[in-house]
């Protein structure tokens, strides 16, 4: 069964930085879904002019999955 979530804060989104890193080596998105440069993008663009962060996330057997 998929479930997915709502991540809106920083910190939820930085606990997922390794099941996401996990994802994007076996299925290999582009540069856009990786995890590090959005998180660098987060740092210094989107949260010094004030926006807020919503990713949305799905799990399956307990693994990040596409949706």
């Amino acid at each position: 069964m998929l479930v997915c979530n709502i991540l809106k804060s920083e910190d939820e989104v930085v606990d997922l930085a390794n099941a996401w890193r996990e994802l994007y080596a076996r299925v290999g998105f582009n540069f856009f879904s990786d995890y590090d440069p959005l998180y660098i993008w987060w740092k210094t663009v989107a949260q010094l002019s004030g926006m807020t962060m919503s990713v949305v996330v799905g799990w399956r057997d307990g693994r990040v999955v596409t949706c």
